[in-house]
């Protein structure tokens, strides 16, 4: 569109939004402190997740890349764990797994809230860069 947002910026930033409000309804549900097996006596770890499964192909590169996940827990100095399986649009993840997420754990509320921040502005601004390029991605045809 010109002048205007593309259809798939538009998508992208419609996930996020969407993405937001369900991970602060599911804040909401759940209890901010998951003591952690292993910590320190009185010590709490904050545990949050982050679903990057319908994210397109960049979007969850960037988000499961090594420099990436270095550089979220040198900024705000929490531990990030990928866990679960891909599983493509439109089907149903197999019973006993779940789709990819992230795990963020920091003794920190506030930290591991910035980073998860950080992490879906991220996966939301990757989104928009993606899918609005050539299907290959990397090479370029001359």
């Amino acid at each position: 569109a010109a002048g205007g947002v593309s259809a798939a910026k538009l998508k992208a930033m419609q996930l996020a939004q969407r993405f937001t409000a369900a991970a602060a309804a599911l804040k909401a549900q759940a209890p901010a402190r998951k003591p952690r097996a292993g910590a320190a006596a009185g010590k709490h770890h904050n545990v949050l997740e982050v679903e990057i499964n319908h994210f397109n192909l960049p979007a969850r590169q960037k988000a499961l890349s090594r420099d990436f996940t270095q550089q979220i827990h040198e900024m705000f100095d929490v531990a990030i764990v990928v866990r679960g399986i891909y599983v493509q649009p439109g089907r149903v993840a197999p019973e006993g797994q779940r789709p990819l997420y992230i795990v963020i754990e920091s003794p920190d509320m506030m930290h591991a809230e910035a980073a998860k921040k950080e992490i879906l502005r991220t996966l939301a601004e990757e989104s928009m860069r993606g899918g609005s390029g050539s299907s290959s991605g990397r090479y370029n045809v001359i």
